[in-house]
């Protein structure tokens, strides 16, 4: 009988979000603070150090940087955590690890001021991509070849938009996940939908980012890789509402997330 070994490959990719209300002290009032990037992300490779995989070598990750219009808004430019942080980011490259791209649909409400999530505005989403990358292009270390979009979210519009901007690597699909909708949502809540998605690494379709292609259909040149999800409900009750448990599709799914707000928070994906 002969034995097979199995390689299994992991990346670790981290939204660099800025810090959480409730979750550090010190936040301040409708400003952004970066305390889990310029303290936490040192951290975490402090707390790793020494610890290998079967040929000696220690983790390494993508971090994956907020650009976007939130962060023009507040900080002035797209590319403010680039610019401002250069010497950690070239130290974490120095180390092994990639720098990515983290963008969220953020958007100020100008009659009160609230930042909401942008769902209806196609338009809106992709011409901000298309700016925040602009200007990412113009002090990113390298090319921007990784993403992950803010709360998952995607369409075919903005799925589009990455690969017209070069973008090889999303890291946004949750197989079998979605968000309950029961109504039009609300500028309050998120939308995104992987339930169709499989759970290995893809090249989204045309027609529906979401899987592979199908009969003539052509593809995106970028690869879709899924965010590595369990099935074990146990995990899934953790963190999970009641109600999004109604709506998996191989049982609850659970995302790997081996550290949580406040940033950066990670998940890993297998294959």
């Amino acid at each position: 009988m002969v034995n097979s070994v199995r390689t299994v490959y992991i990346v670790i990719s981290c939204d660099t979000d800025p810090d959480r209300v409730g979750f550090l002290d010190g936040v301040p009032h409708g400003k952004l603070a970066w305390r889990g990037v310029t303290e936490g992300i040192p951290a975490v490779k402090d707390l790793l150090r020494g610890l290998t995989d079967s040929t000696g070598r220690e983790p390494t990750f993508t971090w994956l940087l907020r650009a976007d219009e939130q962060i023009r808004d507040l900080h002035g430019e797209y590319a403010w955590v680039v610019r401002t942080h250069s010497s950690l980011l070239r130290w974490l490259q120095q180390s092994g690890d990639e720098l990515g791209w983290h963008p969220h649909f953020w958007r100020r409400d100008t009659t009160n001021g609230r930042w909401f999530q942008e769902l209806e505005d196609v338009d809106w989403q992709v011409e901000m991509l298309r700016r925040a990358h602009g200007d990412l292009a113009t002090c990113f270390p390298g090319a921007v070849q990784s993403v992950r979009m803010g709360w998952a979210y995607h369409n075919n519009r903005t799925c589009a938009a990455l690969d017209e901007l070069g973008v090889t690597v999303d890291l946004s699909a949750l197989p079998g996940y979605r968000t309950l909708t029961p109504h039009p949502p609300t500028r309050s809540e998120n939308l995104f939908d992987w339930y169709s998605s499989p759970r290995a690494p893809f090249r989204p379709s045309r027609a529906d980012y979401r899987r592979p292609v199908r009969g003539g259909e052509t593809s995106y040149r970028l690869l879709e890789v899924p965010s590595f999800v369990s099935q074990s409900i146990p995990w899934a009750l953790v963190s999970d509402s009641p109600a999004h448990l109604l709506h998996q599709r191989h049982g609850p799914p659970r995302v790997f997330r081996p550290a949580r707000d406040p940033a950066p928070h990670c998940a890993a994906t297998l294959w």
